[in-house]
Formats: C-alpha cells, sequence, structure tokens
C-alpha cells in the first residue's frame, strides 16, 4: 500500500510539471503551425490584403507589428485569414493557457485610447486578424 503522503507528492509534481510546461510550450507549439508558411514583408502583406482597403500602410504596419508582438509570431507568417480561435488559439493539451490575452489587452488599450467610452463589447466580432485590422483601422 502506497502512503497517502506519497500520492499527494505525486499528484502535486504533476501539477507542478503541468504549470512548469505551460509557461513556454504553448507558445513554441503555436508557432509550428506557421513553420512552412512563406515570410512575406510587410509591404507584401499590405499590398496583397489591404492596398484598397482605406487603410494606410503606417496604420496597417503599426497594427500588424504590434499583432505579431503580442501574439509572439512573426509578422511575416501571419496572414489575416488567422482566426483566434483556430490558427491562434489554444495548443491541444493546454486549454487553460490563453496565448491572445496579450493581443486582447492590445484591442482594449488601442480602442479605449481612440474612445474611451467605448463598450468592450465592439470586440465580440474580431475573429480573425483581418477582423483585428479593419476594427482598428478604422478607429484611426
Amino acid at each position: 500500500m502506497i502512503p497517502i503522503t506519497y500520492i499527494w507528492a505525486i499528484i502535486f509534481t504533476c501539477l507542478l510539471a503541468y504549470g512548469v510546461l505551460s509557461l513556454s510550450y504553448p507558445a513554441r507549439k503555436r508557432t509550428t503551425r506557421f513553420r512552412d508558411r512563406e515570410e512575406l514583408s510587410l509591404h507584401e502583406t499590405y499590398d496583397r490584403f489591404y492596398k484598397d482597403s482605406g487603410i494606410t500602410e503606417n496604420t496597417f504596419s503599426q497594427l500588424w507589428n504590434e499583432a505579431a508582438e503580442a501574439l509572439g509570431i512573426s509578422s511575416g507568417k501571419l496572414r489575416p485569414t488567422d482566426r483566434l480561435d483556430k490558427e491562434l488559439g489554444p495548443v491541444k493539451g493546454f486549454p487553460l493557457v490563453d496565448l491572445n490575452e496579450d493581443l486582447l489587452n492590445v484591442m482594449v488599450k488601442r480602442l479605449r485610447a481612440h474612445n474611451p467610452k467605448a463598450k468592450l463589447s465592439e470586440l465580440k466580432n474580431i475573429l480573425s486578424l483581418h477582423d483585428y485590422i479593419t476594427f482598428l483601422g478604422r478607429q484611426r
């Protein structure tokens, strides 16, 4: 018979290991989803997807780089079609690790900077990077 102390020690060790893995593994694992994508420059991305959107290249570049930094993914690997709950979503096995929290903080900060009385519910329709760029790009 295994003493209860050992069982608790095993449980504690497993939880500790999960916590330590949660600090870096999900972010590294998510970036592997994009490793085979062609790397596009900011200018190429703008020309392909936003040239006729009414959003200036400068505004696009600021927003795109902010998103890339917040997500921890190279800006050249991102695409407007990347969805926050799929391509940029949780890594299997780590559903409690929110890798998009930093991007959400950026969105809230930008929204409030533009309109301090804005309601956070306005962000509920941002489901992809394209939604992020067009919504915040038109707030300026």
